[in-house]
């Protein structure tokens, strides 16, 4: 957060500094990206959904590394859930990026004045419930595919089972 903030008021002295008004420059782009991900939350959203994944970077790690004591195994999952906390600032600066390359800096403006009004803010007061209802209406069509699938998978399998005997 302290990055972001930094980067706003650096911009922002920039934008002073060099006259203001005329053309938007790249900065006056960065400094409007960055108040939207401010206003909505999204590298905090994002990053959540980077710690949903442990999950699945944990299986990965017992997959590669199965003869880890119990100890070794917390130890490294403690590794990668602080190297994720501490590549916030890293994550946000490829948000904005991503931002200021699909928006131009109207519309940066118009989706900040949008979150500053009542309607957006109650939006994004939303957003994390919306998400997690849609997380959990995927984690049950996953479920019925599965059901679904399981049956032909297992088929596959066996019959290719037989057909290498």
């Amino acid at each position: 957060m302290k990055i972001l903030q930094t980067t706003i008021l650096a911009v922002s002295m920039f934008a002073l500094a060099s006259g203001g008004g005329a053309a938007q420059s790249r900065g006056d782009e960065v400094a409007v990206a960055t108040e939207v991900l401010e206003l909505t939350g999204e590298v905090d959203l994002a990053m959540l959904a980077i710690a949903d994944m442990m999950p699945l970077i944990e299986g990965n790690i017992r997959a590669v590394y199965p003869s880890l004591s119990a100890r070794q195994y917390i130890l490294i999952s403690g590794v990668y859930e602080e190297e994720f906390r501490n590549a916030r600032d890293e994550f946000a600066a490829g948000m904005i990026d991503a931002y200021v390359e699909s928006f131009s800096y109207e519309d940066l403006v118009g989706l900040r004045d949008f979150y500053l009004t009542d309607l957006g803010q109650r939006y994004t007061e939303a957003l994390p419930g919306l998400q997690e209802s849609a997380a959990d209406a995927g984690e049950l069509v996953g479920f019925r595919v599965e059901q679904r699938a399981s049956p032909r998978v297992r088929a596959i399998i066996i019959g290719e089972e037989s057909e290498d005997k």
